[in-house]
C-alpha cells in the first residue's frame, strides 16, 4: 500500500512532537546551571574578556539606547573614559530599577548598580546623598569589593554627585530585592 499525502503530514507531526517531548524531558533531567557551561565569557561581569571571540567584541561596540533623561545624566560618560584603572565600557538604562555601569579593569569586566540611595538599606562601597553604587560581583553583600574597583566607582561616584538623580526612577536596594526577588541583575 502506497503512502498518501496524509500519511506522510501525520509521519512529520509525530516526528516534531517526539522531538518536542524529548527535548523537554532532557531539559527537565539536566542538573541545574548545565546550561551555563556553554556560556561565552563575557555572559559574566568579572570574567575576562581576553581572547573573546569576534562577537563579543561586537557586542562590546553596541552602545545600548539610553533615555533622553538616562542620556542627559549621563552626559560626557562615554565608552573609553578612564575612573582611576578602570575604563568606562558601556552605559546601560533603567532595569529592574537601577541603571547599570559596566566597565573593564586589569581585562575584567566589573559592573556597578546605580541605586537610589537609602541610609536604612545595605549600605554600597560608595555613596552620594542621591545614589548608592553597588558592585555586582554576586557576593550577595558578602564579598568585598576589589580595591581597584573600588578606586574606580569612587571616581564614578565623584563625577555624579552633584547632578539630580531624581527623575532616573531608580529604586532603593531593598525596593528593587522586593519587587524583583528573582531578577537577573546582569546588564549585558
Amino acid at each position: 500500500m502506497a503512502a498518501t499525502k496524509d500519511d506522510a503530514a501525520q509521519l512529520d507531526r509525530r516526528t516534531v512532537l517526539s522531538g518536542l517531548t524529548a527535548a523537554a524531558a532532557a531539559a527537565a533531567v539536566l542538573p541545574a546551571g548545565a546550561l551555563a557551561a556553554n556560556a561565552r565569557p563575557t555572559d559574566f561581569p568579572g570574567k575576562s574578556v581576553a581572547g573573546a571571540g569576534t562577537h563579543a567584541l561586537e557586542e562590546a561596540h553596541r552602545a545600548p539606547v539610553l533615555s533622553p533623561v538616562e542620556a542627559t545624566f549621563f552626559a560626557g560618560l562615554d565608552a573609553g573614559r578612564r575612573f582611576g584603572e578602570a575604563t568606562l565600557v558601556s552605559v546601560f538604562p533603567l532595569n529592574l530599577g537601577a541603571v547599570s555601569v559596566v566597565m573593564e579593569l586589569h581585562g575584567s569586566r566589573f559592573q556597578v548598580d546605580l541605586l537610589k540611595a537609602d541610609a536604612q538599606g545595605p549600605q554600597a562601597p560608595e555613596q552620594t546623598a542621591q545614589l548608592a553604587f553597588f558592585v555586582s560581583n554576586q557576593g550577595n553583600g558578602q564579598r568585598l569589593t576589589e580595591n581597584d574597583q573600588h578606586v574606580a566607582v569612587r571616581a564614578l561616584s565623584d563625577v555624579l554627585a552633584a547632578r539630580d538623580a531624581s527623575a532616573l526612577g531608580l529604586m532603593t536596594f531593598d525596593e528593587r530585592r522586593l519587587r524583583f526577588p528573582r531578577g537577573i541583575y546582569d546588564a549585558g
